[in-house]
């Protein structure tokens, strides 16, 4: 289904930027 509620989509980009954050944190650790 194309149509997700406000609820699913903050729900979403929360978990988002959650991997994304992760993600950093990993890189910067192998960069460093």
């Amino acid at each position: 289904m194309l149509y997700m509620t406000i609820m699913e989509q903050t729900a979403l980009l929360a978990r988002m930027n959650q991997l994304l954050g992760q993600l950093e944190q990993m890189a910067g650790e192998i960069l460093r």
